[in-house]
């Protein structure tokens, strides 16, 4: 799986951990964008197409079961994967019922857990952008999956929406 396109935004209150794991996904071709203050995190999201965000839950100015509830009521095919040193089973199923994808905790001794993660992740969102791609086509009459853009299938996608939510109930 290439890795080329993939970027992940982290955000920890912990400049050192968020430069940790930049330095583990970029060796591997992923960009890692930091943020070490997650009241910024939901403009940040707005302006750019995460697909996978890393959270911390144990920050100060707003916690990350918050920010996670944010994420999700945004768009909840952002995948998010908690990564935090709150370690309950408490903690794991509160991120669990509120939208996260996975939690890892730190500290991180084995690094390959959260990388296998993240790549994990990314081939989930891959299926579902092929399985829209292959559903467009059928639908639309492309000759080719391959011939469409991200663009193309988003658009049709919001389309679609839009035409289920003027439904009547």
């Amino acid at each position: 799986m290439s890795h080329e396109k993939y970027s992940v935004l982290h955000i920890d209150d912990d400049p050192a951990m968020t430069a940790l794991v930049s330095q583990l996904l970029e060796k591997r071709g992923i960009e890692c964008v930091e943020l070490n203050d997650p009241t910024q995190a939901m403009e940040m999201i707005r302006n750019r197409n995460f697909r996978v965000i890393i959270l911390d839950l144990d920050m100060p100015k707003l916690h990350g079961l918050d920010l996670l509830r944010q994420i999700k009521r945004y768009d909840g095919g952002i995948n998010v994967i908690i990564l935090t040193g709150l370690v309950s089973q408490s903690s794991v199923v509160r991120s669990l019922r509120r939208g996260a994808a996975a939690c890892v905790f730190k500290p991180l001794r084995d690094p390959q857990l959260l990388l296998d993660t993240v790549r994990l992740a990314f081939e989930n969102i891959d299926r579902w952008w092929n399985t829209l791609r292959e559903l467009t086509v059928l639908r639309r009459g492309y000759a080719s999956p391959f011939k469409m853009t991200d663009h193309d299938i988003a658009a049709v996608v919001t389309e679609e929406l839009e035409m289920e939510m003027s439904e009547p109930s």
